[in-house]
This record gives structure tokens, C-alpha cells and sequence, in this order.
């Protein structure tokens, strides 16, 4: 009955509370597919700001457009690096059940979409990214 009304202190033999299940030796599923497509995401990230920096200034565009066209496309192509080697390194630790890692890898994963979505809207990268 200890555990019947919340208190702020729990009781410690009460059965909602303790874990009693042993966790396996594998991973589940969809935690190592999400891995794997981490893993992807994360070296065609790594593609295509290395591949954006190669590519340079369009040929034919106006020339009054070059430095904020270049600045922007080395922002979008350094934020493409960054991020892809951030959501490699969280990815690391999904084997290993990390909590924190799956927060960070979130948000890595919240600001490439912002930084690609926005590199789109601002027409410094195409559908590629």
C-alpha cells in the first residue's frame, strides 16, 4: 500500500518501479537501421560540401553576385562538413545504448535539415542536398 498515493519519496520494493528485465546481447532493428542510415547521411553530407566547395561560381551568373553567393555556399558546405562528421561521431554510440548521443544526434540532425532547407531556399545549393 506504500505505493498507492504519490509522495516524493518512492517506496523501493515497489513493483511499478523496479527493473527486473536483463537486456539482451543484440541491438534492436530499428535502432541499427537508424544507425546504418545515420552512417549514410552522414558521408553524403561529407559528398556534397566537399563537392560544393570544388564546384565554385556558376559559370554565366552576374558578377555582382560572387562574394555573397561564395560566402553562403562556403557557410551551407562547412555547415555540411561540420554536421556530417557531428551526426558520424553520435552514431558511434548507438551501439552502445547512449541516451545523450541520441539527443545530440537529433539535434545535428534538426540543424542540417535547417541549414540544408534554408541553403535551398537562399538557391546556393540544389536538390543534391
Amino acid at each position: 500500500m506504500a505505493g498507492m498515493y504519490p509522495t516524493m519519496v518512492a517506496d523501493p520494493n515497489d513493483p511499478n518501479r523496479r527493473h527486473t528485465a536483463a537486456s539482451g546481447d543484440g541491438w534492436p532493428p530499428a535502432l541499427r537501421n537508424g544507425y546504418r542510415l545515420a552512417l549514410v547521411v552522414a558521408v553524403l553530407m561529407l559528398v556534397s560540401g566537399m563537392m560544393a566547395l570544388a564546384g565554385g561560381f556558376p559559370d554565366g551568373a552576374d558578377e555582382a553576385f560572387r562574394e555573397p553567393f561564395m560566402r553562403n555556399m562556403r557557410v551551407a558546405a562547412g555547415g555540411n562538413i561540420v554536421l556530417g562528421v557531428a551526426i558520424a561521431s553520435c552514431a558511434a554510440f548507438l551501439e552502445r545504448g547512449s541516451i545523450t548521443a541520441r539527443r545530440w544526434l537529433a539535434g545535428f540532425a534538426a540543424a542540417a535539415i535547417f541549414l540544408n532547407i534554408a541553403a535551398f531556399i537562399l538557391q546556393v545549393t540544389s536538390w543534391a542536398s
